[in-house]
């Protein structure tokens, strides 16, 4: 019984999240200490939602960063925030060692950031479109910035 659990976890792994490349999770994928039916859930919802962002991008490319559709690109980008808040939630529910919640506790005031300014720039959106768009690359940056300030203190 306890190895068919194991194996079962072990394909479950598997599908969590994004795999960037061969045996190596995702920082958030790695850090659940269990596969449970509400973090399945949450990574499953996640996923949905970051699938449809080639054709969001598609439809703002095609109408050359007219309102609407990147009106619609904003708040695709927003659910995908919100998805990923969730999965993270599900994720910290397992943990309860400090030094996690002391960075849980920052990723999540960045979530909330992030979706708030994808929120507001779905409406910028309609009025200024190439507004909106620097609106996205201000989130994405800041998402950036600390990864790459950290890589370079540690060279």
């Amino acid at each position: 019984m306890l190895t068919i659990r194991l194996n079962r976890d072990k394909r479950l792994r598997r599908s969590m999240a994004v795999w960037p490349g061969p045996g190596r999770p995702t920082a958030t994928s790695a850090q659940a200490r269990q596969i449970t039916t509400g973090l399945l859930w949450a990574n499953t919802g996640l996923l949905f939602w970051a699938s449809l962002i080639p054709f969001a991008t598609a439809y703002v490319a095609e109408t050359r960063l007219a309102a609407f559709p990147t009106a619609v690109y904003a708040a695709l980008q927003c659910v995908c925030g919100i998805a990923f808040s969730a999965m993270f939630r599900a994720i910290a529910m397992q943990r309860d060692d400090e030094a996690f919640q002391r960075g849980a506790g920052t990723q999540r005031r960045r979530n909330r950031v992030a979706v708030a300014v994808y929120a507001v720039s779905s409406v910028v959106a309609l009025y200024a479109p190439r507004l909106a768009i620097g609106l996205f690359t201000v989130v994405s940056l800041a998402y950036v910035a600390p990864s790459f300030l950290v890589a370079r203190n540690d060279a």
